[in-house]
């Protein structure tokens, strides 16, 4: 009605209405996580370098300075402890989301990439550099 999509919550009597200032649920961030499907790292390992996320960053509101993690697993069950970088204030569009000195990593690998509504990513590929050992 008059240009107003108005939502409501199912768990509760909560109503509201979307806006394109503000990426709350009914006042609070919520969760966002994605997970790569398996890497494999050859027979002998790789020696990860770099992890670049390109995405579109910085529609965020003027008053957060949001952050993303990383972790990774070898089982897609068990993470690493999540490494978090800073993804963009309002106006970074070009913000480059890097991890860096990922050590060797052996056998098959998830990526799990997480975040809140703050962040508000969009994001386009994962990109590794990384070193296939030989031996």
């Amino acid at each position: 009605v008059n240009d107003v999509w108005v939502v409501g919550d199912p768990a509760s009597a909560a109503l509201g209405t979307t806006t394109k200032t503000s990426s709350r649920h009914y006042g609070e961030h919520v969760r966002t996580e994605f997970t790569t499907g398996a890497l494999r790292a050859g027979t002998s390992g790789v020696i990860m370098h770099r992890l670049t996320l390109f995405a579109i960053t910085g529609d965020v509101e003027s008053d957060v300075e949001p952050r993303i993690s990383m972790s990774y697993s070898g089982n897609g069950v068990n993470y690493s402890m999540p490494r978090s970088i800073p993804s963009g204030v309002q106006g970074e569009l070009l913000k480059k989301l890097e991890w860096r000195k990922l050590g060797k990593w052996e056998q098959l690998r998830t990526i799990r990439i997480q975040g809140d509504s703050s962040s508000r990513i969009s994001p386009m590929s994962l990109d590794a550099d990384m070193t296939v050992l030989a031996w």
